[in-house]
């Protein structure tokens, strides 16, 4: 709701699949970098 600018519970709730298609798109490019990170991380 904060995130997309939404002032009432109804609104986010509208909205709501719209939010959640962009979070898995946006999540999809990140993982270009997710090799990366991965073999340069030491525990």
């Amino acid at each position: 709701m904060t995130r997309l600018g939404h002032s009432t519970h109804d609104a986010a709730l509208r909205y709501q699949h719209a939010a959640q298609a962009r979070d898995a798109e946006m999540a999809a490019k990140l993982d270009v970098f997710r090799p990366q990170v991965t073999a340069n991380h030491r525990p």
